[in-house]
C-alpha cells in the first residue's frame, strides 16, 4: 500500500472508533437526563424547593 492509502485507512478506522464513542456518549446522555428527570420530580425535590429559592437569595 502507499502511503495515502495507509492514511486513508487509518482514517476510517478512527472514524469508526469515533462513532463507536458517540453511540456509548449518547446512551450515556439519555440514562443521565433519565436520573435527572427522577430527581426534579421526586417528592423530595419538590418539598425542598422553597428552601432552595430562599438558599439562592443570599
Amino acid at each position: 500500500m502507499t502511503n495515502n492509502e495507509d492514511e486513508i485507512t487509518r482514517l476510517k478506522n478512527e472514524v469508526e472508533a469515533l462513532k463507536k464513542e458517540l453511540l456509548l456518549k449518547e446512551a450515556e446522555n439519555e440514562k443521565l437526563k433519565k436520573v435527572n428527570d427522577d430527581i426534579f420530580s421526586s417528592t423530595s425535590w419538590k418539598i425542598t424547593k422553597p428552601l432552595r429559592i430562599l438558599s439562592n437569595k443570599k
